[in-house]
């Protein structure tokens, strides 16, 4: 949104550079305290001298509108000065590193690469007995989202660290019913088709096989028979002498 002039303060932000206000009117600093998920992550960084994470930050857009995100500040101190006590880094701090995400394109980006099942939905927590910040149901073989009930089988979790909070993944197996697993059936019908098509070919061969066998057995005898009395002829009785 519009970003008004603060008054002058004895601790402020001032910006070396960023991306949101590259196209627009100079901004020399910001009140990151305003907010206070923002100024607690603040504090958590300075006095921990560890990453931490502003949750629950909705990064307004004029254009795109709202959207979930979060904040990872890193804190910066002086050089050389110690910061092994929590009084000494809060005495020493230059400033802080602060680098703004959003959660969809994050994620997105990263499950883009992997190669997911079809019939699995995600859900992102950030914590316990809270709403998904993150959801990415199963697709259908369109690879539009899916809006699929999910079964009754308990769901695959592993916490993810995010700077110095935990969020929770959940991979949801979905019931399809038996029309969903329409690859399986398909590869099955092949499976049957290729079944049969050996079994003609098997079936043709022995057919042909018994029909020659049939045409040698009626050449020798009429090679070894006499047409008119059906009795031995001489071909016959040689080959017996012999």
């Amino acid at each position: 949104g519009p970003m008004p002039p603060e008054p002058e303060r004895d601790k402020y932000f001032p910006i070396v550079y960023s991306a949101a206000t590259k196209y627009r009117r100079a901004a020399f600093g910001a009140y990151l305290d305003s907010e206070p998920a923002r100024s607690r992550a603040i504090a958590r960084a300075r006095d921990s001298n560890t990453m931490a994470t502003a949750q629950n930050i909705w990064l307004r857009n004029p254009i795109d509108g709202s959207r979930s995100g979060f904040l990872a500040f890193l804190p910066v101190y002086k050089q050389g000065a110690p910061n092994d006590t929590i009084e000494q880094r809060r005495r020493h701090t230059r400033g802080m590193v602060v680098g703004v995400f959003q959660i969809d394109a994050v994620l997105n980006a990263v499950l883009d690469k992997k190669m997911l099942p079809d019939n699995v939905s995600l859900y992102l927590y950030a914590g316990a007995g809270t709403s998904p910040i993150y959801v990415r149901e199963m697709h259908d073989a369109g690879g539009a989202l899916g809006k699929a009930s999910a079964s009754a089988t308990p769901p695959w979790t592993a916490a993810i660290k995010a700077g110095d909070v935990t969020w929770t993944l959940a991979v949801v197996p979905v019931q399809q019913g038996i029309t969903g697993f329409y690859r399986a059936w398909i590869a099955a019908l092949g499976v049957v088709l290729l079944f049969g098509a050996l079994l003609a070919y098997l079936w043709a061969s022995l057919r042909y096989a018994r029909q020659l066998e049939q045409a040698h057995d009626r050449v020798t005898l009429l090679a070894d028979t006499d047409l008119l009395t059906s009795l031995a002829n001489r071909r016959a009785f040689i080959n017996q002498l012999t």
